[in-house]
């Protein structure tokens, strides 16, 4: 198992009321749906990150400033 740590926050009880509703309504499990919006959340950003490292290093062969993109870079 690959090691975990617990993430808490505040929100509205609003908020809170509404995506237990919704939830039990669709038959999804409040901490799937939480999940998921987590995981999701950090691979469009791990995109977000690698279009813009792609996209400077477009610009840079465009300027003759060339390098490579280190695998460290793309994961």
């Amino acid at each position: 198992m690959k090691d975990t740590v617990r993430v808490s926050f505040d929100v509205p009880i609003e908020e809170h009321t509404f995506l237990k509703a919704a939830c039990v309504e669709a038959h999804i499990p409040f901490r799937e749906l939480m999940q998921e919006v987590f995981h999701q959340t950090v691979e469009n950003l791990k995109k977000k990150k690698l279009k813009n490292l792609l996209k400077e290093s477009i610009e840079e062969m465009k300027e003759a400033k060339a390098r490579a993109i280190s695998q460290a870079e793309l994961d």
